[in-house]
């Protein structure tokens, strides 16, 4: 018995040693194994009995199959703290487009309306405007205060881009900053607010850098690299933002010259005599979204290339008009507004809503534009 009894010892040591060395060895005999057969395996087995090695294994395979689906993966350059879950998938497609927007949604308004010191919130869509500045591009409107005739704005309008973007470099093509990133939104959709409320938040995911975090998503899933630079150039001083943001601009085209659009993304104040507010909205794919202005200046002293930066600006609104109608309010051309608009062909301001709007609006319309740019440069399939 003794003799016996020792042989299934030495033979269960064996085995134990055996597994032990399988167990390390794993990850070499699915290395050569596809992508596919790895999760497989990964799936009957349970990476929960696999060794550290072979699950890091696993997990890398499973990140390269994604990226290689298109999958969206970290920007290496964007500042974003994490990717905004309506952007899980590319919104290059209609259904996309509609899935990207139905994933962001309002908080629910549980704050019972006070029984004074409240005033009205009143949604408006801004289409084309009654006076002569108006001016009807081919697609959308522009309101024109340049001082240039309408012939020439409508030939502007009519022109080649400007510059060329790089899809799929490694270099930045786009720098998206904020002048005013603590510009916020009402916190919930509803119809009223106080009047004492602040529309401005220090904190990044409730002011102007998470519309900017779904705007650079959305534009490097179509291919297009971008900076996103989240400083706060209005904090803890209003005064003084745009020349803070001067050398914020700067700083990037210094070191990237490969840059060939600047993007100052804010939000617009709109508030009648009476106090109320209006926040500019439209309808896409069933969602309410932010209306979008943008500020082309044509300070010609102080802008050489203001002509350059309208032909972009005419053309991401024409853009917009063509895939998403009521999206773009009329573009502001106005000869008395500079913003840093010399610095490139490609310098443009972008209003996303008024504080009358939601965060969640003006996300959604942050995945629009983003779309419009990509299409515009011949990105996003």
């Amino acid at each position: 018995m003794g003799k016996r009894l020792k042989g299934w010892l030495i033979k269960l040591l064996a085995a134990a040693a055996a597994a032990a060395l399988l167990w390390y060895l794993l990850p070499l005999l699915l290395a050569p194994v596809s992508g596919t057969l790895a999760q497989a395996a990964a799936v009957c087995t349970g990476l929960s009995f696999l060794s550290p090695a072979t699950q890091q294994m696993v997990a890398q395979i499973n990140d390269t199959d994604n990226r290689e689906q298109g999958e969206p993966v970290e920007p290496a350059t964007s500042q974003t703290a994490e990717t905004d879950p309506a952007l899980a998938e590319p919104a290059s497609t209609t259904g996309d487009t509609a899935q990207a927007l139905a994933a962001i949604a309002d908080p629910a308004d549980t704050t019972p309306q006070p029984a004074e010191n409240t005033a009205t919130v009143a949604q408006q869509t801004y289409r084309e405007g009654s006076s002569s500045q108006y001016l009807a591009l081919d697609s959308g409107w522009v309101r024109n205060l340049s001082g240039l005739g309408a012939e020439e704005v409508l030939d502007l309008s009519r022109q080649e881009l400007p510059f060329d973007i790089e899809l799929n470099s490694d270099q930045p093509q786009v720098l998206i900053y904020h002048t005013h990133a603590t510009e916020a939104y009402l916190p919930t959709l509803r119809t009223w607010y106080g009047l004492t409320e602040s529309f401005r938040s220090d904190q990044d995911e409730e002011n102007m850098v998470a519309v900017g975090d779904v705007l650079t998503q959305t534009l490097e899933q179509a291919g297009i690299k971008v900076i996103h630079d989240t400083t706060q150039h209005d904090n803890p001083s209003y005064t003084g933002a745009y020349d803070r943001s001067r050398e914020t601009i700067r700083h990037y085209l210094e070191q990237y010259p490969s840059i060939k659009v600047t993007l100052d993304v804010h939000r617009d104040a709109i508030t009648r005599d009476d106090n109320t507010i209006i926040a500019p909205t439209a309808t896409v794919e069933g969602q309410q979204v932010a209306q979008v202005m943008i500020i082309s200046c044509a300070d010609g002293d102080r802008i050489p290339n203001f002509r350059q930066n309208f032909t972009f600006a005419a053309a991401l609104q024409q853009q917009a008009a063509q895939l998403y109608p009521d999206l773009m309010r009329p573009i502001l051309f106005d000869q008395n507004r500079f913003y840093n608009q010399d610095l490139t062909t490609g310098s443009l301001l972008l209003e996303f809503g008024s504080h009358g709007n939601t965060l969640a609006q003006a996300k959604r319309s942050a995945v629009l534009v983003g779309n419009s740019l990509a299409a515009l440069w011949g990105a996003g399939g």
